[in-house]
């Protein structure tokens, strides 16, 4: 397969293996951490990190690999990948990677295969040249954190646990980093601005559900949680938090306006679903935003679940690299060689992606990551012709409603005041249909997506300037069914 490779770095060092069988053959069968279970502080099984214990201080034999995150935004320039090192009690095994590593010898003897293949049945292609970069609680920079807590009736007698494990969470915090809490039924509240006060943060909780206890607006308070964390500096660390135990029902905002939102500030969401949920929309929005998903039906497990989060965080491995440059399924598995293991350990984790892209640097004056999704729908000019740079949000939104199969849109297509009210009119439906088109032959069904055209009459700005008129050609995508 042709693809083009990134050369981080110049290794040209043999990298360690620790049998006569080839990497593709030891790699190919090992297990996942999502497919092993082991015990958590409660004696639980879960996938809960409950302390951090260094290298020296492992049993080899008994540590598991688990890629936990990955970024593709930036496909195919590079892939960054978040993997955590475990042992079977739960503890993250730490000083694998610079600028913490304190082991003898090269590092890159112990990270020992990374490999990309293209759906189930492709051939692992090794991935040659990669960074590993250890980031730690020890590196300084503040969090920037948003709670975003379902208050609603559904949570009934489960609000008490709830509030104890939202208070894990908050104990937790290193002196700098900064939280905001959002509680929300029908009715999203801003509890908390972003505060470092401990005591502060932590007297919010304790009053139940006194207050609340309506309708769900999950969207609408996930958008005031990333606000707060919208306004921070750019440059620290920053995740929102979101806890639900139901399906948005009051929201003035749909999914599609929450994921652009997220996607333009760079907010990752970790989504915490807590009994019988829409699974797939928030592992949908997990996924897109580059957080995680969990998912209990046990009360008890929400404090190991919300302090699994704040040390994740702080403390992981980032892999960097250049990805085979094909659409379809991505399985990437990370090798790891452990001085005095019985054996090469490895985990894995999957992205998907819809075709081969030009790199996003390549395209003239693109700030696509700036805009909401829909306004990066472009046309040819008085054309209903969608334009190449238009196919990265296309895909994005066919990805979207492919995961979450209950989805349905309508595509609105609008105009400037340019022109006849008559051909106006006709631009707009032409590109509304050209949209819904382009969705069809992405593999999205017909009855899943409806178009109209509404000319020149719905204007977002005045149609006096340059700039007003821009804003007013456009297409807007509305979610009809959830």
């Amino acid at each position: 397969m042709l693809h083009t490779r990134l050369f981080l770095f110049l290794l040209g060092v043999s990298l360690a293996l620790v049998s006569c069988r080839s990497f593709d053959e030891k790699i190919k069968g090992v297990i996942a951490l999502d497919e092993v279970e082991y015990a958590d502080s409660s004696g639980a099984k879960g996938v809960f990190m409950i302390g951090l214990k260094p290298f020296s201080q492992a049993d080899p034999a008994r540590l598991v690999v688990d890629p936990w995150r990955i970024i593709t935004d930036k496909f195919p320039d590079s892939i960054h990948l978040y993997v955590r090192i475990f042992d079977r009690d739960g503890y993250l095994i730490t000083n694998l990677a610079p600028p913490y590593y304190d082991g003898t010898g090269d590092y890159r003897a112990i990270w020992n295969g990374l490999t990309e293949q293209i759906g189930t049945d492709g051939q692992p292609e090794k991935i040659e040249n990669f960074t590993v970069r250890e980031f730690s609680e020890n590196d300084g920079l503040p969090n920037e954190l948003a709670l975003v807590l379902d208050y609603s009736g559904t949570m009934g007698s489960s609000i008490e646990l709830l509030e104890n494990a939202a208070q894990t969470f908050v104990k937790l915090k290193r002196p700098a980093d900064r939280i905001s809490v959002v509680k929300f039924d029908d009715k999203p509240q801003l509890a908390a601005k972003a505060s470092t006060q401990t005591d502060e943060l932590l007297a919010l909780f304790g009053s139940g559900l006194k207050g609340f206890g309506n309708y769900t607006a999950i969207y609408s308070a996930a958008k005031l949680g990333g606000e707060q964390i919208a306004a921070a500096p750019a440059e620290n660390p920053r995740a929102m938090i979101l806890f639900t135990d139901g399906e948005d029902n009051a929201s003035k905002i749909n999914e599609l306006d929450l994921y652009a939102f997220v996607k333009k500030h760079n907010i990752p969401i970790f989504t915490v679903a807590f009994g019988a949920v829409n699974r797939g929309l928030l592992q949908e929005l997990s996924k897109y935003s580059g957080g995680k998903f969990y998912q209990t039906e046990d009360p008890k497990k929400l404090p190991a679940i919300f302090e699994d989060i704040y040390r994740s965080l702080r403390n992981y491995y980032l892999i960097s690299y250049q990805p085979v440059n094909a659409g379809g399924r991505h399985i990437a598995r990370v090798g790891l060689n452990p001085p005095g293991a019985p054996e090469q350990i490895a985990g894995k984790i999957e992205y998907e992606t819809s075709g081969p892209r030009l790199s996003p640097n390549t395209i003239a004056g693109n700030n696509s990551s700036e805009q909401p999704i829909e306004r990066q729908i472009q046309f040819a000019y008085n054309s209903a012709d969608l334009l190449p740079e238009s196919n990265p949000a296309l895909d994005t939104i066919a990805a979207r409603m492919k995961r979450n199969p209950r989805l349905e849109i309508k595509i609105e297509g609008h105009a400037s005041a340019e022109g006849t009210p008559e051909r106006n009119q006709l631009l707009s439906e032409q590109r509304a249909e050209s949209v819904r088109q382009a969705l069809i032959q992405r593999g999205i069904a017909e009855r899943r997506l409806t178009s109209q055209g509404y000319g020149s009459t719905m204007p977002l700005q005045s149609n006096e300037s340059e700039e007003g008129r821009k804003l007013n050609r456009r297409v807007a995508i509305v979610v009809t069914r959830r």
